[in-house]
């Protein structure tokens, strides 16, 4: 496999736009859209089938978007984890550096 090489903004990039994905997907209701069906087929075998599975569609819908933000959080826990292993590596250079006299 060949090396990932992730640029400074590219998991910011990432975090957001995996977010604004999650927020535009949970919009979707297609059981609302839907829900004039049972009404305009009063009795209809197929008016349930439909509601059934616009149900079916909302919940995994539900599932793509709880998953989205879970990635998107474990994104946003790596750039912390980035950040602080920049921020110790900064400060343990600038401790050997003062420690060998250099300014």
């Amino acid at each position: 496999m060949t090396d990932v090489y992730v640029e400074a903004g590219d998991l910011e990039r990432l975090h957001s736009g995996v977010d604004a994905v999650a927020d535009g997907l949970a919009q979707v209701r297609v059981g609302d859209t839907a829900g004039y069906l049972p009404a305009g087929m009063v009795g209809s075998g197929s008016a349930s089938v439909v509601m059934g599975a616009c149900d079916t569609i909302d919940g995994l819908v539900e599932g793509v978007v709880e998953a989205l933000r879970d990635y998107s959080s474990n994104v946003g826990e790596t750039i912390a984890q980035f950040v602080a292993t920049e921020d110790a590596n900064t400060v343990a250079f600038q401790n050997i550096a003062n420690s060998s006299g250099v300014n």
